[in-house]
């Protein structure tokens, strides 16, 4: 992980036997199906330090890192954010790919269905995802001022640290999911060479910024919105062929990552989604 004679690989998944369930891995594979997306304003009591530092302790477990953002840094994340979604709505490749996965000519089963978009602009200190069009998901008039604002970021900029942002995201989702801490993923900010450097700074420029994080607490009496849609694992995965198998490969290596056999374009920027 990743191949040196194939700029393209990732990573490759072989599956050796049975391993010994631990409990860690079977709370896990409960919380996975609790975690969401909520594009709603944040509204509960801030997030608690013990909180964020199990969060960011998930994230370095996984070779990256998390820089909570002070108040006084957050203008300057919405105008990163801002800017970079108005080059966005100018672009008509980039509305293209956003009307392909929110429009309803989208497949079965995949993409950001209308009842988990806002009914209208939230009241976010830093604007969320703009879809070109509001859905059916019913917000309040609260704002989420309380709300926590971190930048995940890695040591380098190479697809494979991309890959290891992945994994820190999901960790720290995870970590968060079961603590009662809601997870917006916002990555306007970083799809820009521009604002990506603004968010690099506000990093204090240790390293690249892969992700910006908005944190908030649940409310627990609240059901959250619908969740979105997730492929099943055989259409995520490709699993290879004896034929396709290349000398010296054992037949039970099997590729990991989404379709394509966990390879990655470098001519195509890893922008999380």
């Amino acid at each position: 992980m990743p191949d040196p004679t194939d700029p393209g690989h990732l990573a490759r998944l072989r599956v050796v036997g049975r391993a010994p369930v631990e409990l860690r891995a079977v709370r896990r594979t409960h919380t996975i199906r609790l975690r969401h997306t909520d594009r709603r304003p944040v509204t509960g009591p801030a997030v608690g330090p013990d909180d964020l530092r199990a969060i960011t302790a998930a994230v370095q477990a996984e070779g990256a890192w998390l820089h909570i953002l002070r108040p006084d840094q957050l203008l300057d994340l919405a105008a990163a954010a801002s800017h970079a979604q108005q080059a966005e709505t100018a672009d008509p490749a980039w509305q293209a790919e956003l009307a392909c996965w929110t429009g309803g000519t989208r497949p079965a089963g995949t993409g950001v269905p209308d009842d988990t978009i806002p009914l209208r602009a939230p009241q976010t200190t830093v604007p969320g995802r703009d879809f070109g069009h509001h859905g059916d998901l019913p917000v309040s008039t609260g704002h989420d001022r309380i709300a926590v604002y971190a930048v995940l970021y890695g040591p380098n900029d190479q697809p494979v640290d991309w890959l290891r942002a992945g994994e820190a995201l999901s960790s720290a989702w995870l970590t968060a999911v079961e603590l009662g801490v809601s997870v917006l993923p916002l990555s306007a900010a970083v799809e820009m060479a521009g604002t990506r450097q603004s968010m690099r700074r506000l990093a204090a420029d240790l390293g690249h910024p892969y992700l910006v994080l908005r944190l908030g607490m649940l409310d627990t009496d609240d059901v959250g919105p619908p969740h979105a849609p997730r492929l099943p694992a055989q259409q995520r995965i490709d699993r290879p062929t004896p034929k396709a198998s290349r000398p010296g490969r054992a037949e039970d290596d099997r590729p990991s990552g989404p379709k394509g056999g966990g390879r990655h374009d470098p001519a195509s920027p890893p922008t999380p989604r």
